[in-house]
């Protein structure tokens, strides 16, 4: 009974191990032109402003180029925390960040650029979102433009409870078949002894 307990709780420990491993946040590299087809907005930025919003954060960027999706000089961006496990960007005032992203919101799988300078030296362009290679070439870079979108309640999103992440659905799981080994083990000792 003493081995079945022991054995019952090293395998607990190595699978909750194994749950915060799997839980991480990890994406599957695409190359470009995978990215391209799959991102509604593509575009670098230049973070202007980052505050709270709902469990994440708001960056306002301005937009320096757009190859996808953004027409306006300005756009607001939701985010996840980055230490919420939900695979949030980290954005800073003032740093520039190549964002391919879906809808408003931006995570580390839709792939912000950490350098985007790095990132778009010796690389093939992308074709320039036409809207604002009219606006350049008319010489209204100065003028004030109207933000993407405009934002006034939280988006509803998957990461928005615990109860529906990922991480709890590994974590069950794990905890069932971490059950269902430690049953059969017991079962298999117990008729072990009884022979």
């Amino acid at each position: 009974m003493k081995k079945t307990f022991l054995i019952s709780i090293a395998l607990i420990l190595f699978f909750i191990g194994l749950v915060n491993e799997v839980s991480a946040c990890k994406c599957l590299n695409h190359d470009a032109k995978t990215r391209f087809g799959s991102a509604e907005k593509i575009f670098l930025g230049k973070v202007l402003s980052v505050g709270p919003y709902g469990d994440g954060l708001l960056a306002e960027f301005e937009v320096l180029d757009s190859w996808k999706g953004v027409e306006t000089k300005r756009i607001m961006v939701t985010t996840p925390t980055s230490d919420s496990g939900s695979c949030g960007e980290n954005f800073e005032v003032g740093e520039k960040k190549l964002l391919w992203i879906n809808g408003t919101s931006a995570q580390t799988c839709d792939s912000a650029v950490e350098n985007p300078d790095e990132f778009l030296r010796g690389k093939p362009k992308l074709k320039l979102n036409p809207a604002n290679a009219s606006s350049e070439s008319a010489g209204d870079q100065d003028q004030p433009h109207t933000t993407d979108e405009v934002i006034t309640d939280p988006p509803a999103d998957e990461n928005e409870s615990w109860l529906r992440s990922n991480n709890l659905i590994i974590f069950i799981a794990a905890f069932f078949l971490i059950d269902l080994v430690s049953i059969g083990l017991f079962l298999l000792l117990r008729s072990r002894r009884r022979n």
